[in-house]
C-alpha cells in the first residue's frame, strides 16, 4: 500500500470520525455532504456524490484513547478496514474545502533578466495587488512593474487583469489590459498591451499583443561628421592645380517602438511539493511602419522553484535581433501561493495568483543611417597681383625638346625663358637633378626663375580648403597680403641647386635657389630697373662683384644669400654685395635678411652718390641688414653653405656705407658679425673732404659683434655739410686694431650721437668696449657745425694707449665746433678725456659729478675745467 494513500485514508477517517461526533452532539439529525472524487489520470474530471451519514454503514470503532475522538459519543471504527477501503479507491474522500486558504494576498517582488531582443538587461521591482476575489474561483487584480536597464533608463508597466477557475475543465483562464512606458535616454515611448491566458495542470497557452502609442519612430542622435578638407597640389600642363576634397557624413540614429504579437504553449515537465518546471515553445512577430516585420521563435524553461523564488532560461531568434540566450531570476514575498502543500486536485486552482507572463514592455529597435557627401574642388593657383593663373615653364636640365609642360619639360633654361610672356604670371621652374652648368642668362621683366633646391613658397588667391593667412608677395620684406594662401611648390626642397655662370635681372624679377660660380664679371646684376628679389643663392669667385644692383629702385629683397671670393679688377669692384644709387628716380628700400659676405675685398658696400650736372639728383636709400627673417618665403641655401649673418675676413671693410653729393641713407644694422676684416669693421663716410654739398646719413648699429678688425671697430667720417645721426647700442666692440669707435667731423658737418626713446637707444649705449688698440671711443671735430654726444651705460675694459694715456672715452672739439656731451652710467672705471680747443661752447652735463656718475671714472678736462660749460638736465638741447 502506498504511503500517500495510507495517509489520505487516515486523514479521511479522522475527518469522518470528527464529523459523526459532531452529529451526535446535535439535538436533531443532520446531513452532511461527503465528496467522493474519482480523479482521472490528468486530475481534470470530478464526480460529486451526496450520502446521508445516518444511513451510512461504517465499521464500528474500537475504543481508543486518541484525543481526536469525542469520548461522550464514542464511535466504534475499525482502522484497518478503513485503510483497506481507502486503498481500494483511486482518490481519497475529502470534505468540502475551506476556500479561504486560496485567498490571494498582495505581494512584492524583484528580479533580473539578461538582454533580449529589443530590451537591455533589466532589473525590476514588481507588485501584485488583488482588487476583488472569490477565493479559489475568481480574481481581479493590478500588477505593476518598474524596471531599469544597464543604460540606467527607467521603464515600467501597469496591468489590469481578471482570472476565473473553470471547475468543469479544471483550468484557469483570463486576460489583461496594460499600459507600458519606456525611456531610452533620448526618447520616451508609451504603448498598450493586451493578453489572454489559459492555464492547466499540465498544459498552458498564452497570447499577448503590444501596440505602441503615438509616433513610433524617433531620432535619438543626429550626428554630422566633417572629416575636414584634404588638400593636394599637382602640376598639370603649365598649371599648378589646387585640389581639395571635403567629406561630410551624417549619421542618423533612430529608435523605433515595435508592436506585435507573441504566443506560446507549455507543458509541465516536472513537479514537486512546492514547485514545478515547465517548458514552452512559441513564436513572436515584431514590426512597425518604419521597419520590416520579423517572425521569431522562442524556447524557454520556467521554474517556480518555491513559492518565493523563480528562474528561467530562454533561447530565441529572429531576423532583427538575431539569436539570443536569456537568463532570468526573481524573488517574490510573501510568495506567489501558499507555503502549504497543495493537494493535487487543487493545483490548478492555486494558479489564480500567478504573475502574468509577457514581454517586459515596449521593444525598441535601434537603426542607424549614414549619408556621405563629397565635395571636390580643383582650380589653378592664381597670382594675387594679376588674379590670373600662374604659368609654369618646367625645365629638366639635360633634357631635349619639350614644350615646358610638366609632362614634357624643356631641356634648357634659355628655351623656357623664351617661352615666357612677361605679364607677371610666368615662373620658370628648374629641376637640377643633373649637375650641369647653365650658361649665363637674362631674366625677362616680370618673370620668376626658381629651382627645386630650396623650399619654394608662392602666395595665391584664396581656395577652398587651404588656410587663409597673411602672405608675402614678391618684393615685400614682410607679409603684405591679408586674405591669401601660401602654397609650397611640389618637388621643392630637394637640395639640388643648379649652377650658372651669371644672371642679369630685369624689372620685377625673382631669382631663387641657384649657385653662381666663376662669373666673368658680376655674379648677379641688375641695372636701372625696379623691384628685384634674390633668395637662397650663393655666388662664389665672381670676376668683379658678387651681387651688384646699380640704380635699382623700388623694393630690393635679399633673403639668405651668400657671396664669397669677390676680389675685383678695379678699385671700384670686389664687393660681395654692392648696392649703388645715383639718381633720384632710383630711390629704393633694401632688405638684407640672412647673408654671408665673407672673403671679398669689401663685404657689403652701400653707396648713395648724387649729381648736380646736368640736373640735381638726390638718391635715397633705406636699408635694413638683419638675420634671417621668419617672413622669408624659403628656408635654407645650397649644401655646404651656411648663413652666418656675417661680413668677415674681407681684405678691406666688412660693411661700408657711403653718401655724398646730396645722397641720402638710412641704414639699420642688427645682429651682425663683422670680424677679421683688413680695415675698419664698419666704415661710414659722408661727403667729400673740402666739398660744400649736403649728404645725409642716419645709421644704427645694434646688437652686433664687431671684433678683430684691422682698423677701428666702427669708423665714422663726416665732411662738407654732411648731416649724420647715429645710434650705436648693445654691441660687443672688442679687440680691434684701432679704436673701438672712431669718429671725425670736418668742414661744416653735423654729427649727433643722441638717445631716442622710440627705438630704446641711449646714443652710444650699453656697449661692451674692450681690448681695442686705440681708445674705446674717440670723437673729434674740426670746424664742425655741431657735435652732440650721448654716451651712457657702456662697459669699458682695457683699451690701448693714446697720446694722452689710456683712454676709454675721448671727445675733442677744435676750431669753431660747438659741442655738447652727456656721459652717464658708464662702468669699468673709465678714463674720460674731454678736450676743448674750440672758440665756441663745449657743454658737459653734470660736469662736476662726472666721476661719481660713471662708476669712479678718471676725468681729464683739457686745457682746464673753466673752458667747459655745465648744463642740466642730462640732455643736449
Amino acid at each position: 500500500m502506498h504511503r500517500f494513500h495510507l495517509l489520505r485514508a487516515f486523514g479521511m477517517t479522522l475527518l469522518l470520525s470528527l464529523a459523526m461526533a459532531a452529529l451526535e452532539a446535535l439535538p436533531t439529525a443532520a446531513q452532511m455532504t461527503v465528496e467522493h472524487r474519482q480523479a482521472s489520470l490528468d486530475g481534470d474530471a470530478t464526480e460529486v456524490e451526496t450520502v446521508d451519514l445516518q444511513t451510512l454503514s461504517l465499521p464500528p470503532l474500537k475504543a481508543s484513547a486518541s484525543p481526536w475522538i469525542e469520548q461522550q459519543n464514542p464511535l466504534v471504527f475499525d482502522f484497518s478496514t478503513a485503510v483497506a477501503q481507502a486503498d481500494s479507491v483511486t482518490e481519497p474522500l475529502a470534505v468540502e474545502m475551506n476556500w479561504e486558504s486560496f485567498r490571494i494576498t498582495p505581494r512584492v517582488g524583484a528580479g533580473y533578466s539578461t538582454s533580449s531582443g529589443g530590451f537591455p538587461g533589466l532589473g525590476y521591482f514588481e507588485a501584485f495587488v488583488p482588487l476583488s476575489q472569490r477565493p479559489g474561483q475568481t480574481l481581479s487584480f493590478l500588477e505593476g512593474q518598474i524596471n531599469t536597464g544597464f543604460d540606467a533608463n527607467l521603464g515600467g508597466s501597469l496591468l489590469l487583469g481578471y482570472r476565473n477557475y473553470d471547475t468543469n475543465a479544471n483550468r484557469v483562464q483570463g486576460g489583461y489590459l496594460g499600459f507600458d512606458g519606456r525611456g531610452t535616454g533620448s526618447n520616451t515611448f508609451f504603448g498598450l498591451g493586451a493578453g489572454y491566458e489559459n492555464l492547466g495542470q499540465t498544459w498552458d497557452f498564452r497570447l499577448n499583443a503590444y501596440l505602441p502609442l503615438g509616433n513610433s519612430q524617433r531620432v535619438s542622435k543626429d550626428i554630422n561628421v566633417d572629416t575636414g578638407v584634404q588638400t593636394s597640389t599637382r602640376f598639370q600642363g603649365n598649371l599648378l592645380l589646387l585640389e581639395s576634397q571635403r567629406q561630410r557624413q551624417r549619421v542618423l540614429q533612430t529608435e523605433t517602438a515595435l508592436g506585435g504579437l507573441d504566443a506560446e504553449a507549455g507543458y509541465r515537465l516536472a513537479h514537486w511539493d512546492q514547485g514545478d518546471l515547465r517548458g514552452f515553445g512559441g513564436v513572436y512577430l515584431y514590426g512597425s511602419s518604419a521597419t520590416p516585420t520579423y517572425l521569431g521563435w522562442r524556447l524557454r524553461l520556467a521554474s517556480n522553484i518555491t513559492p518565493n523564488f523563480n528562474a528561467g532560461v530562454a533561447l530565441q531568434g529572429d531576423g532583427l535581433f538575431g539569436t539570443r540566450l536569456i537568463l532570468s531570476l526573481g524573488a517574490t514575498f510573501p510568495g506567489i501561493r501558499s507555503q502549504d502543500v497543495v493537494a493535487k486536485t487543487d493545483e490548478v486552482r492555486a494558479r489564480l495568483g500567478e504573475p502574468i507572463v509577457r514581454q517586459p514592455g515596449i521593444a525598441i529597435a535601434y537603426q542607424e543611417k549614414s549619408e556621405i557627401t563629397n565635395e571636390r574642388f580643383s582650380q589653378p593657383l592664381r597670382n594675387p597681383e594679376t588674379e590670373a593663373p600662374y604659368r609654369f615653364q618646367h625645365v629638366n636640365l639635360g633634357g631635349s625638346g619639350g614644350d615646358g609642360t610638366f609632362e614634357s619639360p624643356f631641356g634648357t633654361v634659355q628655351t623656357a625663358l623664351g617661352a615666357t610672356q612677361q605679364d607677371g604670371n610666368d615662373v620658370v621652374y628648374i629641376n637640377g637633378d643633373q649637375d650641369l652648368l647653365i650658361p649665363a642668362f637674362t631674366i625677362p621683366d616680370r618673370v620668376q626663375v626658381l629651382s627645386q633646391g630650396p623650399r619654394q613658397l608662392l602666395a595665391g588667391l584664396p581656395f577652398p580648403g587651404f588656410s587663409q593667412t597673411t602672405a608675402r608677395l614678391p618684393f615685400s620684406p614682410e607679409p603684405n597680403y591679408d586674405s591669401g594662401i601660401v602654397v609650397e611648390l611640389p618637388f621643392s626642397g630637394d637640395g639640388n641647386f643648379p649652377r650658372t655662370s651669371g644672371v642679369i635681372l630685369g624689372n620685377r624679377t625673382v631669382l631663387a635657389g641657384f649657385r653662381v660660380e666663376n662669373a666673368v664679371g658680376d655674379g648677379i646684376s641688375g641695372n636701372s630697373i625696379s623691384n628685384v628679389e634674390l633668395r637662397n643663392n650663393t655666388v662664389t669667385n665672381p670676376g668683379e662683384r658678387g651681387i651688384f644692383l646699380d640704380d635699382v629702385g623700388g623694393s630690393l629683397v635679399l633673403f639668405d644669400n651668400a657671396v664669397t671670393g669677390a676680389r675685383g679688377s678695379t678699385p671700384d669692384s670686389g664687393q660681395g654685395i654692392l648696392i649703388r644709387n645715383t639718381t633720384t628716380l632710383r630711390g629704393n628700400t633694401v632688405t638684407i635678411a640672412g647673408y654671408r659676405a665673407d672673403n671679398n675685398r669689401v663685404g657689403i658696400d652701400l653707396v648713395a652718390v648724387g649729381s648736380i650736372e646736368p640736373t640735381i639728383e638726390a638718391p635715397i636709400q633705406v636699408i635694413t641688414i638683419s638675420p634671417s627673417s621668419p617672413f622669408n618665403t624659403s628656408i635654407g641655401i645650397s649644401a655646404g653653405t651656411t648663413i652666418t649673418n656675417s661680413a668677415s675676413n674681407n681684405t678691406e671693410q666688412g660693411i661700408r656705407i657711403q653718401a655724398s653729393i646730396l645722397g641720402s641713407q638710412e641704414v639699420a644694422i642688427a645682429g651682425a658679425t663683422v670680424s677679421n676684416n683688413g680695415q675698419a669693421g664698419v666704415d661710414i663716410i659722408s661727403g667729400t673732404p673740402g666739398g660744400f654739398l649736403l649728404a645725409f646719413q642716419e645709421v644704427q648699429v645694434r646688437d652686433s659683434t664687431i671684433a678683430n678688425n684691422g682698423g677701428a671697430g666702427i669708423r665714422i667720417e663726416g665732411n662738407e655739410t654732411a648731416e649724420q645721426e647715429f645710434n650705436i647700442d648693445g654691441n660687443r666692440i672688442i679687440n680691434n686694431s684701432g679704436a673701438g669707435i672712431e669718429s671725425t667731423a670736418g668742414d661744416s658737418a653735423i654729427q649727433e650721437f643722441v638717445a631716442k626713446s622710440e627705438i630704446n637707444s641711449l646714443g652710444i649705449g650699453r656697449n661692451v668696449i674692450d681690448g681695442n688698440g686705440g681708445p674705446g671711443i674717440t670723437i673729434s671735430t674740426s670746424n664742425a657745425e655741431v657735435l652732440l654726444v650721448e654716451a651712457n651705460q657702456n662697459t669699458f675694459g682695457t683699451n690701448a694707449n693714446s697720446p694722452d694715456g689710456d683712454t676709454d672715452l675721448n671727445i675733442e672739439s677744435n676750431n669753431s665746433a660747438r659741442t655738447c656731451t652727456v656721459v652717464f652710467g658708464n662702468t669699468g672705471a673709465p678714463n674720460l678725456v674731454f678736450t676743448n680747443n674750440s672758440s665756441f661752447v663745449f657743454q658737459v652735463s653734470n660736469l662736476s659729478n662726472l666721476s661719481l656718475n660713471n662708476s669712479g671714472a678718471v676725468v681729464n678736462l683739457l686745457p682746464s675745467e673753466a673752458t667747459f660749460t655745465n648744463i642740466t638736465p642730462q640732455t643736449c638741447l
